[in-house]
């Protein structure tokens, strides 16, 4: 069933306040209309009107299954709230959507800047600004449902840099653009991150089909995918080359607090063997290491384990190898705790 992304209404104010309530009483956390939320109350006036945006995502029949708004803070920065989405609707890339979307409207807004406050009880959501990059900040101010904060600077890069003690930098976007004395760029692209959209899902999951379609046409391989929990679970990150073609997938799988998977490991059939894989593996566990530093990873191998032990990986104990034909590999030098070996049994 298609959505689409509109511009709310005040007629929209009955509806969105129940999926805003509805998706909070699932997480055991209570609407405040006359408080925290008494924002929805008039939408055009607190959201539109006042410099911001309020949009809803809406089915087919019209029914509101989502929700985003930005509020002005200052002329640079802005504040993300109510982005809700109706549990029907998750697991489909719509989150992704929403957030993709109220960024972009936050850069054609002016903003350079997004804070955003919400309860450590909403873990899905928390992932997904993660994997957006931001990071979590001490606000002066908290709304009382909400225990952490977030923010995300629009104009700047994060780029991997070959520097052992600086592996990850964050600059305002010129310095990446800018040249030394000869004329030559100051820094050479090799590649982009970003998270994978709906629209991508296709082209994503060819990259792994000769190596895990099971007998399966490419049509069935796609059609399983669609009820596979494996498949649909987790946050997928895609690397695209300079010209902006998609190379190279996987799929992170956060399992609690500093505990992630790495999954579907994949890249284009014609451009392996360039390092994209290696490159994509090292741009998403910096990224995350960079909001988490003590972030461990869990993953089993298909391939030679050495090339995962570049980026830190070990070969687990033989109490840990579950599957015959993957190999268990975790970073770090301790051993697993119990509750990380009991979510590594569980992996699949």
């Amino acid at each position: 069933m298609a959505l689409s992304l509109r511009a709310a209404t005040p007629d929209d104010r009955e509806a969105v306040e129940a999926l805003v309530f509805g998706v909070l009483s699932e997480y055991g956390l209570r609407g405040d209309p006359t408080g925290t939320d008494r924002d929805l109350a008039d939408l055009a006036g607190n959201y539109q009107r006042s410099g911001g945006a309020f949009e809803v995502l809406v089915d087919a029949e019209g029914r509101i299954v989502g929700s985003v708004g930005l509020v002005p803070l200052s002329a640079t920065t802005c504040e993300l709230r109510k982005m809700y989405l109706a549990a029907t609707e998750r697991g489909r890339g719509q989150g992704r959507r929403l957030l993709s979307h109220a960024l972009e409207r936050a850069k054609q807004l002016g903003f350079r800047r997004v804070e955003l406050e919400t309860a450590s009880v909403l873990r899905e959501a928390i992932a997904l600004y993660v994997a957006y990059g931001f990071r979590p900040f001490v606000p002066t101010h908290l709304s009382p449902r909400c225990d952490c904060a977030y923010y995300l600077e629009l104009s700047v890069y994060r780029c991997l840099y070959d520097n052992p003690e600086a592996r990850t930098w964050v600059r305002p976007q010129p310095m990446f653009e800018g040249t030394i004395e000869d004329g030559r760029l100051r820094f050479t692209p090799v590649g982009r991150l970003r998270l994978v959209q709906s629209e991508d899902m296709r082209a994503v999951l060819a990259f792994g089909y000769d190596a895990w379609k099971h007998g399966k046409t490419f049509e069935q391989y796609c059609a399983d995918k669609d009820t596979d929990p494996n498949h649909l679970r987790g946050t997928r990150f895609l690397l695209e080359d300079t010209s902006g073609q998609p190379v190279s997938g996987l799929n992170l799988l956060r399992f609690r607090e500093s505990l992630l998977g790495l999954a579907s490991v994949a890249t284009s059939p014609d451009q392996r063997g360039k390092g994209y894989a290696s490159l994509l593996l090292r741009a998403v566990m910096e990224l995350h290491r960079f909001a988490q530093p003590d972030t461990r990873f869990l993953l089993f191998s298909e391939v030679k384990p050495s090339i995962y032990e570049r980026h830190g990986f070990r070969v687990l104990p033989a109490e840990h190898q579950h599957f015959p034909k993957s190999v268990a590999m975790a970073t770090g030098d301790t051993p697993l705790s119990p509750v990380e070996a009991e979510f590594l049994k569980t992996y699949f």
